[in-house]
């Protein structure tokens, strides 16, 4: 019985040696050795610059935005972007009525920023930067008789952005879309201020809520897609 034992088991441990791998069967490489063919980040591996037109979304500034970025590739993974927007936030076409009274109000919006992005895999990143911003705003409330009320600024604001999404790379063909992101200004100012009003103390104080909401705020930035060539 003992035999039998002692025969069992050698015969399983040297079935249980001979089904587990070597040493020499194992190959240990860092995990950024790893690209997988055919995904966004082989397709960067060999990409110099980037260009693209940013065609939706809002940000930095609190306006619809078209944007132009170019950007250079330090590595597959990071890149340095420069970036020129521009936007418009209007009252609807119609805001004044047949009857020639109401209120319309136009916002215009550049910025001008400086931007690195850093890919964590194959398409997420996070971008950070600042932003030069310009604001030009004009308000005008229209009466069926007497003079209009009108209320005027331009204002310029340096801000800090950080916005997380995702770009994907074919051969040359790059798309892309920061998903969310925020721009907190770090210093503003405001020229040009003009408030002509029937009741001056009421539109004074509208005129400081809206310089506070346009320059002053923190503005989130949300669904710019993007697209445009890499090589």
């Amino acid at each position: 019985m003992f035999k039998l034992f002692i025969f069992v088991f050698a015969t399983l441990n040297t079935t249980l040696a001979l089904a587990q791998p070597t040493e020499k069967n194992y190959k240990i490489v860092p995990a950024e050795a790893i690209i997988v063919q055919d995904t966004s980040e082989h397709h960067r591996l060999d990409k110099n610059y980037v260009a693209t037109v940013n065609l939706t979304g809002f940000g930095p500034s609190l306006t619809s935005t078209l944007a132009l970025q170019a950007g250079k590739y330090l590595d597959r993974s990071t890149v340095i972007l420069l970036e020129a927007t521009g936007g418009t936030l209007s009252s609807p076409d119609n805001a004044i009525s047949s009857a020639k009274t109401g209120s319309s109000f136009d916002v215009k919006s550049t910025s001008f920023g400086a931007h690195y992005k850093q890919f964590n895999g194959n398409s997420f990143y996070y971008r950070a930067g600042v932003d030069f911003r310009t604001i030009k705003y004009d308000y005008k409330y229209i009466y069926t008789t007497g003079p209009s009320d009108t209320r005027h600024f331009d204002g310029n604001s340096i801000a800090g952005n950080f916005q997380i999404g995702n770009q994907w790379q074919w051969e040359h063909f790059t798309l892309g879309c920061d998903w969310v992101g925020i721009s907190l200004p770090l210093t503003s100012s405001t020229s040009n201020e003009e408030v002509v009003s029937s009741t001056p103390d009421y539109d004074q104080a509208r005129l400081k809520d809206d310089i506070d909401s346009l320059v002053k705020k923190a503005h989130l930035n949300l669904l710019r897609f993007y697209l445009g060539a890499s090589f």
